[in-house]
């Protein structure tokens, strides 16, 4: 809580983990939920494999945000090269941020071409079948 009240924010969301490199993938057995159903990768033939069900829309960009450990703001966590960044936290109001221009032509693109998005194409968030993301904290105010 004290985390969410010093961004003032009223949730405060973690995700699962994400493998972004190759070398790691075989590493991520060993942090993968006990549970099949809470995660966003499934061992198959003793390979690990994203779920992927292709959806067409992100949520994300309407109703979360992601900040970097350097307070850079960026459309997801799928963006772990920050390559999207819209502005730091700690230089700028994060309303500030959600509604400046760059955030919402990047919206744009999301509602009509998100696939012309590299980190669009293997989204986790494609995922249908398996949540990617638990809220732990909701609301706190």
């Amino acid at each position: 809580r004290s985390i969410a009240n010093e961004l003032e924010v009223n949730a405060l969301t973690f995700k699962s983990v994400g493998v972004m490199d190759v070398e790691l993938k075989e590493d991520i057995k060993k942090y993968l939920p006990n549970n099949p159903n809470m995660g966003r990768y499934i061992i198959r033939n003793n390979k690990i494999k994203r779920r992927l069900t292709q959806r067409n829309m992100c949520d994300t960009m309407y109703d979360e945000t992601t900040i970097a450990w350097n307070g850079e703001i960026l459309p997801c966590c799928n963006d772990s090269h920050a390559g999207y960044s819209f502005g730091n936290i700690l230089k700028e109001n994060l309303w500030n941020i959600w509604r400046n221009d760059k955030y919402s032509k990047f919206r744009g693109v999301i509602l009509t071409d998100k696939s012309s998005i590299p980190m669009c194409k293997d989204c986790p968030g494609n995922t249908k079948d398996a949540p990617v993301k638990r809220e732990i904290i909701s609301p706190i105010f």
